[in-house]
């Protein structure tokens, strides 16, 4: 079965396609980001 790679959002008269594939990506790049401030946040002691 194949993934997909799009998903539609209608919303009243407009209507979005969002690439799921770079959804991934950003929220990976967030998660990423987000142990890295923790980690620099705790070498700082704050």
């Amino acid at each position: 079965m194949e993934e997909k790679k799009e998903k539609f959002v209608i919303d009243g008269n407009d209507v979005y396609e969002i690439d799921l594939e770079c959804m991934r990506k950003k929220q990976m790049q967030r998660e990423g980001n987000s142990s890295k401030e923790e980690t620099e946040k705790k070498k700082q002691g704050t």
